[in-house]
C-alpha cells in the first residue's frame, strides 16, 4: 500500500459555538469515500476541538494549530503534546505563530 496523503484546514482566530455547529452540519453532510488513500484534518482552535469532534463523523480527523515544546507546567494558555496526542494531528511551523511568539 502507498503513501496516504493528508488534506486539512485550519479556522485561524476563527469561530464561534454558533458558526462551527453550523459548518459541521454542511460538513457531515459531504459523502467522503473511506476508502479512499486521503485524510480529511480539520485544525479547529484548541477551545474547540473537542465540540468540534463530537460533531463532525470519524472520517474527519481533528487536530489543533499549536503545541507547546516542553512536557506541560504553568504555560497559561498552551497545550502540551501529552494533552493534545489523543485528537491525531497538530499543525505546526506556522509562520504566523511563530512570528507572534518571537515578538512576545
Amino acid at each position: 500500500m502507498g503513501r496516504r496523503f493528508m488534506v486539512g484546514g485550519n479556522w485561524k482566530c476563527n469561530g464561534t459555538k454558533e458558526s462551527i455547529e453550523a459548518l459541521c452540519a454542511s460538513l457531515s453532510t459531504l459523502e467522503l469515500p473511506s476508502d479512499a488513500n486521503v485524510d480529511v484534518m480539520i485544525a479547529p482552535s484548541s477551545l474547540h476541538a473537542t465540540m468540534t469532534r463530537s460533531l463532525l463523523p470519524d472520517v474527519y480527523q481533528i487536530g489543533v494549530q499549536n503545541c507547546w515544546t516542553g512536557k506541560g507546567g504553568a504555560f497559561t494558555g498552551e497545550s502540551s503534546a501529552e494533552m493534545i496526542k489523543d485528537l491525531v494531528c497538530v499543525i505546526l511551523n506556522s509562520m504566523v505563530r511563530f512570528l507572534a511568539w518571537v515578538r512576545s
